[in-house]
């Protein structure tokens, strides 16, 4: 009877030692450095809510990502994708909520989402998340990173840290050893797309338009004909650097800075041309349209 009762009791008090056993501490290490060339924002960029002052034009030029230890270079800043869209509060505190893309050294893409607190232009503590369908970069994804931000200027350098474990193994494997396939969709999962943005994309003079020189914003087409050029061209072609304007942003000297109106006007032209005659082609039927009817009325 004693020996029956003094067994389950032993069996609990051992359950009860081992279930309140503290966690192993987690041991994070400086991982990657983020140097983040910002964009001003003036005080029309920020809105007045009842939260307080919400960003609005906060946005990045460039920049890149390096490993901490060795200083190697990873990714480029996509420039003009995400921002910062945090609320700075009214006792001066802001609240970070920014979105980040990189572009990673064997060509995939990092979406980076940062919370976080500090003060605007300052400094700021962060908590990271990334996702990325790079296999190489596949220890980025599921977790959670601690990142701390300083600012010198519009410049915003990012320390990010994290479990030592996740970075060492996978850059030590070789991508065969990696697995040979994905495995299979959920039922409900859509079907899998590979859509990719270049980085050549970003850059300021687009291919020439194929509407006829003599056709701008500011005048009328001569006539509803349109001869189409040729679009077939290689990157050195197809994009050309205004002189003393950085494309891409790998270093500090390189930062472009606020870009002159003259550069998004000569973007834009192209298309609002193509807008334009568009707008006066679909008037011109509109029109007939009306006076073909109002002929049948009066009949």
């Amino acid at each position: 009877m004693q020996l029956s009762f003094f067994i389950p009791t032993l069996l609990l008090c051992l359950t009860s030692f081992a279930a309140g056993a503290p966690a192993a501490s987690p041991q994070f290490k400086h991982l990657l450095t983020g140097t983040i060339i910002t964009s001003p924002s003036e005080s029309s960029s920020f809105i007045e809510s009842p939260y307080g002052h919400r960003l609005t034009a906060a946005g990045y030029l460039g920049g890149n990502w390096t490993l901490a230890t060795t200083g190697q270079k990873i990714a480029d800043v996509y420039p003009n994708v995400g921002g910062d869209s945090g609320v700075q509060d009214i006792t001066g505190v802001l609240h970070v909520d920014t979105r980040m893309t990189w572009k990673l050294d064997d060509g995939s893409y990092v979406w980076m989402h940062a919370l976080g607190q500090g003060v605007a232009y300052v400094s700021d503590d962060l908590y990271i998340e990334l996702e990325t369908d790079s296999n190489k970069y596949s220890w980025l994804n599921n977790k959670y990173f601690i990142g701390t931000g300083t600012f010198n200027g519009a410049i915003w350098t990012i320390k990010l840290f994290g479990p030592e474990h996740d970075i060492c193994l996978p850059l030590a494997m070789s991508t065969s050893s990696l697995p040979s396939s994905s495995p299979s969709p959920l039922p409900f999962a859509p079907a899998p797309t590979c859509v990719k943005f270049h980085l050549e994309d970003t850059l300021f003079s687009p291919v020439p338009s194929p509407l006829s020189s003599a056709y701008n914003s500011d005048s009328e087409p001569a006539n509803d004909t349109v001869t189409y050029s040729d679009t077939s061209l290689n990157v050195e072609e197809k994009y050309t650097i205004a002189s003393g304007l950085a494309a891409r942003v790998d270093s500090l000297e390189d930062a472009p800075g606020t870009l002159p109106d003259e550069y998004y006007d000569a973007a834009m032209a192209p298309w609002r041309s193509a807008i334009r005659r568009r707008l006066v082609k679909n008037l011109k039927h509109e029109s007939e349209w009306i006076g073909r009817m109002q002929v049948r009325f009066a009949r």
